[in-house]
């Protein structure tokens, strides 16, 4: 493990940012030698993992911590942008025709939903959403009206977190709510790696009239971390062919409409 250039006092956020990235690197990390390598208490470090083990990031094991299996792990926006891509690409452009004018819609920072902006027409519509990208990509469409949550900006995940991001959706109506996840169970529901993107997603949830998932194949009987939201309040899942049958049956069997989209 290579010197991390920093100083004492360096930003909690920070400082967790490059434990995760010290933990991936280097595959274990020692409270010892991080407390010492940051400037800061033994005690310190130990809720730096204890929090970063809530937000999926690690697993803390005894004097230190080590990465999860990579299903686990919560990508960063680079990475995510090209996994699955022609899936993600087929699912936003059919979830796109459920858009019509007049309506108020909100769309999570997931690389799917960022699809499905990129195949919106310049319609008469309110977008809500916590991603730059998104933000990015509707801003030069006229006739749309695009509002951001602000708050505190993640730069892996190119998008807005906490308090003030959530509270922003306080006294807002959304018809349709159009969202992607960590994994997708059955008897789970949604599931998210990530604590902050969970805590969003729910209160994205309590305003919305209808709840779209947009999911490929490969996130179906996923279980992740955090629960964000049981399968009865979901209105219609999207899909790519990769789905099963034997697993397409059983969320029709909950009420929920699922679209195959190639």
């Amino acid at each position: 493990m290579g010197p991390v250039k920093t100083q004492e006092g360096l930003l909690a956020a920070n400082r967790q940012k490059e434990i995760v990235k010290l933990t991936l690197q280097s595959q274990s990390v020692r409270v010892v030698h991080l407390s010492k390598l940051f400037g800061v208490t033994e005690e310190t470090i130990r809720r730096d993992l204890e929090k970063l083990e809530s937000e999926g990031q690690l697993k803390r094991i005894h004097g230190g911590a080590v990465p999860l299996n990579d299903g686990s792990m919560e990508l960063p926006l680079i990475e995510r942008t090209v996994q699955n891509i022609n899936e993600k690409r087929l699912i936003g452009q059919k979830a796109a025709e459920f858009v019509v004018d007049g309506d108020i819609i909100a769309l999570d920072s997931s690389t799917t939903c960022l699809e499905l902006a990129k195949s919106l027409d310049n319609q008469s519509i309110h977008v809500f959403t916590n991603g730059l990208p998104v933000v990015m990509e509707l801003g030069n469409k006229t006739s749309m009206k695009v509002l951001c949550t602000g708050g505190f900006f993640d730069e892996d995940h190119h998008a807005f977190f906490g308090q003030v991001a959530e509270r922003s959706m306080e006294g807002h109506h959304i018809d349709k709510l159009f969202l992607s996840c960590k994994g997708y169970h059955v008897d789970w529901g949604m599931s998210e790696s990530h604590e902050q993107q969970a805590m969003l997603k729910r209160k994205l949830l309590l305003v919305a009239d209808e709840v779209n998932l947009l999911i490929d194949s490969s996130k179906i009987n996923v279980k992740a971390l955090i629960n964000t939201a049981p399968s009865d309040r979901i209105t219609r899942i999207f899909t790519d062919k990769g789905a099963l049958a034997a697993d397409i049956n059983l969320i029709e069997k909950r009420g929920i409409e699922v679209v195959i989209c190639n």
